[in-house]
């Protein structure tokens, strides 16, 4: 089964989608104050006035996920940040929120592709990004006069 990724109006029109399923960017533009209309005047389609959110009021009167984690530091590496996922499961787990499964199985994780411990370091990886805003918008513009 291939796997893409869908911009979905709230009509269910699609808007933009990615015909691959590989890593890539999906992109649309959104007219907020159309579906902000859309709220206010259709009485059918409109399911978010329906909800019935107390059903799930005692899966979330807890916080599950911790707030503000990267606010005062950098981003952790994936395999640590996978073990607060893993937490944050666990304790829907302990509050009934969700049922262990019959079969532990060791699941998703993360794989690096990283030659070294040093390469992984988030400092090494934020260089990554470096040049992008100043370079980048100059050598299109260059590539596009090079083509016409």
């Amino acid at each position: 089964m291939k796997k893409t990724s869908h911009i979905v109006d709230y009509y269910g029109n699609i808007m933009s989608y990615s015909a691959s399923g590989y890593n890539t960017m999906v992109a649309a533009t959104l007219d907020i104050e159309a579906l902000r209309q859309f709220r206010v005047m259709n009485l059918n389609s409109n399911w978010m006035k329906d909800l019935r959110t107390e059903v799930f009021r005692k899966m979330y009167e807890q916080p599950i996920h911790p707030k503000n984690l990267w606010l005062d530091q950098d981003p952790l590496p994936h395999e640590k940040v996978d073990e607060i996922y893993r937490e944050n499961i666990r304790c829907l787990i302990k509050r009934g929120a969700f049922t262990e499964p019959a079969n532990r199985f060791r699941g998703a994780h993360y794989q690096s592709g990283a030659s070294s411990p040093e390469e992984e370091k988030w400092e090494n990886i934020k260089t990554l990004w470096d040049g992008w805003a100043e370079d980048e918008p100059l050598s299109c513009i260059n590539n596009m006069a090079k083509i016409r």
